[in-house]
């Protein structure tokens, strides 16, 4: 940032004493010398004629200077360092120092804790007026000195011309350096409140919404395009018009005025009203702009929709959540059953809906979650915002942790140009699901655990926090205490997120609801028309012979089958169930089984292989050589297997 740059000084040596930096400080310097009325009129040409950037003075003229001009000012202050290092020069001649200094109010330096630190004696005079200087020096010789250090060019030069031995006391070129840099910075900061202001210009007047601002006595401050199109009023004849004295006929602009007379200034309580003007219907708001401790009223904003707009965005902004998924499209009416066990729980989900605390939902794989965890979003307060779902068991490590908090450009190889918020973020104002929590890693758990604390996340690779503002639910089909117990999952995140606790019963608790599930899911899967099948009630009774340990999930596929294979036949539905039967029966190693089998009820693989690894160590009375040498697996992974199940065999040889 190249600058161009006046420093009005007393001393005209100054300009060849800091000639050395004017490379490095990559500045045009212009320098003028004078004090205080000439101080003033170079200021003037330096502004004028010259068109500086800014201006350097003296401590002394700065205030003088900032008066006649509108660019900006820096001084040059003098120090502690800048006093020893020039009484030490003064002091190599052997004769006693006199201190002459201009009167002036404020000083950064201490002569007396100066004095004190070189150890020898220095004489103190005050100059209150320019024409005292030469004065002030006749009596400093009167008084015996012969050595001067002067603040003042007059003093300095008229010491010199009387044979004296002067020094000038001037900052060193440190503080010359600071100047330009808090003049380049100062300016810079100006450039962008500049550019900021620019921009937020064009958004206020290229809003859809009309913007009123008004100062404390109601003047008009801010008009924009969309306030001057809905009240049909110039914004060049209102601005600066005190609000009440404006004449318009029309039922809105009225409103405004009853809205901002009818509030306390105190008050920085919202305003709304809806207002009916000839065809179209507004929605108009009132808000007191307070100081950031809340005692000083700085003015009013006043907002205008058009009722039509509003509902015109709502629609869009709806398909919009539709075609990325963050929908809900079940409620309560679609939890089918008459239970008294289900009833109890919609009924308790119901009242946690009306709260924003965290929910907890339990229940087995395939029981229900995400379907109350939607109705419970639609029932609430949140119903209006997106409904964001993750699977926390489908993702690894860091996918899952991109995919929860988000990033910013170049956090990692690969990123996403510019970024990606994370479903926190995307979930604002609406209901985050998160689904399977007991998978999560440990090392999540502990990010998670912040967000819920301080309702706030920070994205991979970033430096601030951003708020969120969305409602958790969580579910988990395991035992988060047995879970905390095994030290699989923190403690402290467990008691944070078991606040409003809700069970999903499995279906095996309440086998009355199949036949209602069984009727709704044909009716679904038919609804094409391209065929009809019947399930005779007798078939659909045979159902509650099974235990459904995939619930209603499981269920649902069953009948899918039915339906595709046509069946209707008491005894193939009764074949096919004992298949399931069979499936799902776990098989425990007996006493004479050979090393070479094993039998493991078939499900999730990593369920599998974790019932295998424990049948494994209880088989070999936890002989860990034998196990690894068996699976074929390394120690380290078979280490890393055995904290997942919570087992820690001892070595046995």
């Amino acid at each position: 940032m190249t600058l161009k740059i006046g420093v009005i000084t007393h001393y005209k040596e100054m300009e060849s004493a800091f000639r050395h930096l004017y490379d490095a400080l990559d500045s045009t310097f212009i320098y003028r010398v004078g004090a205080m009325e000439q101080a003033i009129e170079h200021a003037r040409e330096l502004q004028d004629v010259q068109k500086v950037d800014a201006i350097i003075s003296s401590e002394a003229t700065s205030t003088v200077v900032q008066s006649v001009t509108n660019v900006l000012v820096v001084s040059l202050s003098l120090k502690n360092f800048d006093l020893v290092r020039c009484f030490h020069l003064a002091h190599q001649s052997g004769e006693p120092i006199a201190f002459l200094e201009f009167r002036q109010d404020l000083r950064h330096y201490n002569f007396e804790q100066v004095v004190n630190i070189l150890g020898y004696p220095i004489r103190r005079y005050q100059i209150e007026k320019l024409n005292e200087a030469q004065a002030v020096v006749d009596q400093a010789v009167s008084d015996g000195y012969r050595v001067i250090v002067t603040t003042g060019n007059l003093s300095f030069y008229y010491a010199r011309k009387i044979g004296l031995t002067a020094v000038m006391a001037l900052p060193d070129e440190q503080e010359f350096i600071s100047a330009v840099d808090t003049i380049k910075n100062t300016l810079l900061e100006r450039l962008k409140e500049v550019e900021r202001a620019k921009w937020l210009n064009e958004i206020v007047q290229t809003s859809n919404q009309g913007i009123l601002t008004l100062d404390p006595e109601e003047h008009i401050t801010v008009a924009n395009a969309a306030a001057e199109n809905f009240l049909d009023l110039k914004q060049a004849d209102i601005i600066g018009q005190i609000l009440s004295h404006i004449t318009c006929g029309n039922e809105l602009f009225a409103k405004l005025v009853s809205l901002v007379s009818c509030t306390s200034p105190g008050n920085d309580r919202e305003v709304v009203d809806i207002v009916r003007d000839g065809e179209d219907e507004f929605i108009v708001s009132r808000k007191n702009l307070m100081t950031d401790d809340g005692r000083c009223c700085l003015g009013n904003m006043i907002k205008i929709n058009l009722l039509r707009n509003l509902r015109d965005m709502e629609i869009n902004a709806r398909k919009k959540l539709h075609e990325q998924g963050f929908l809900a499209p079940n409620t309560f009416k679609d939890i089918l059953g008459t239970s008294s066990i289900l009833k109890k729980a919609k009924d308790i989900a119901k009242r946690y809906a009306q709260t924003d605390s965290i929910i907890l939902i339990n229940g087995e794989t395939g029981s229900g979650k995400e379907l109350f965890a939607q109705s419970i979003h639609n029932y609430s307060s949140w119903s209006n915002g997106p409904f964001v779902a993750i699977n926390c068991s489908t993702l690894s490590e860091n996918l899952l942790e991109s995919e929860l908090f988000g990033y910013e450009d170049g956090a990692f190889t690969g990123a996403r140009k510019g970024g990606r918020p994370g479903l926190f973020e995307v979930a604002f104002g609406g209901t985050f699901f998160m689904d399977e929590i007991g998978e999560m890693p440990l090392v999540l758990q502990t990010k998670l655990l912040r967000v819920l604390q301080e309702r706030c996340v920070m994205r991979i690779g970033g430096n601030r926090n951003i708020p969120i503002n969305v409602r958790i639910i969580l579910a988990t089909n395991r035992d988060l205490y047995a879970e905390v117990k095994a030290k699989r999952f923190r403690e402290d995140l467990y008691y944070r997120i078991n606040v409003l606790n809700l069970r999903i019963p499995a279906l095996r608790e309440r086998k009355e609801d199949i036949a209602p599930i069984v009727q709704a899911a044909i009716r679904k899967m038919t609804a094409n028309g391209s065929h009809s099948p019947y399930l005779s009630a007798k078939v659909v009774a045979r159902f509650q012979r099974y235990d459904w340990y995939g619930n209603v999930r499981e269920l649902l596929n069953f009948v899918e089958r039915l339906v595709a294979m046509r069946v209707n036949d008491i005894s193939v539905v009764d074949e096919m169930l004992e298949e399931l039967i069979r499936t799902h029966e776990p098989v425990i190693p007996a006493n004479d089984q050979s090393e070479t089998h094993l039998s493991v009820a078939i499900g999730p693989m990593k369920e599998m292989e974790q019932d295998i690894i424990k049948r494994l160590v209880d088989y070999y009375d936890g002989n860990k050589k034998k196990v690894e040498m068996v699976l074929e697996m390394s120690s380290t992974t078979l280490w890393r297997r055995f904290k997942e199940i919570g087992q820690g065999p001892e070595q046995k040889s």
